[in-house]
């Protein structure tokens, strides 16, 4: 067997490790349970507290969908013009989404009226900003029977309400100024409410 002169063979050599240093890594990036291979995983992103949430030891009565919509009125306040929240006014309907038979009403105060008569008003104790973009935030109130309420019925007795699921509402963006005071917006929305005895 012929051995290969001694320039030659370091010649190999140093092509070997030539190769070797220009390989790709077979420890590349991919994803992985706790993100990529050689790299920290993402710290979680903290779950926001929901402020609207029922005190604890209440229980849920009811839930109802509201279709309707938010009245605001252009006034002039602090030198300008601004769309200030008069009332809302809707219809509420059984169930968590729209569709249901309509049971009852909503409307300023804010009073919630069941069809047979009775009825809560509220007054917010929390609120939060919606996470659907360009709709009114989400409530909870403490409620207690509106003076012309019944004595009986399914919101008597009823402790709290809580607004969640929004959709809309909110003011327009244009359509207040000095021009048009006292001018009002009618906003569509939709929202959900659920009472607590």
């Amino acid at each position: 067997m012929s051995i290969a002169p001694f320039p030659a063979t370091f010649a190999l050599l140093l092509g070997l490790i030539s190769l070797q240093a220009t390989a790709p890594s077979t420890t590349a990036a991919y994803p992985s349970a706790t993100g990529f291979a050689g790299q920290a995983a993402a710290p979680a992103q903290a779950a926001v507290a929901d402020r609207t949430a029922p005190p604890s030891g209440v229980k849920a009565e009811l839930t109802v969908s509201a279709k309707g919509v938010q009245i605001y009125r252009c006034e002039l306040k602090d030198g300008s013009a601004q769309w200030i929240f008069v009332a809302p006014e809707a219809s509420l309907y059984e169930g968590a989404e729209p569709g249901g038979p309509e049971v009852g009403t909503h409307g300023a105060g804010p009073v919630w009226r069941w069809k047979d008569g009775s009825a809560v008003v509220g007054k917010v104790l929390e609120k939060q900003a919606s996470p659907e973009e360009g709709a009114i935030p989400w409530l909870l109130l403490s409620a207690s029977a509106a003076p012309s309420s019944e004595d009986a019925g399914r919101l008597h007795g009823i402790g709290y309400v809580r607004r969640w699921g929004t959709r809309g509402g909110v003011p327009p963006a244009s359509g207040c100024d000095a021009a048009h005071g006292n001018g009002a917006a009618r906003v569509p929305y939709t929202a959900t409410y659920t009472f607590y005895r």
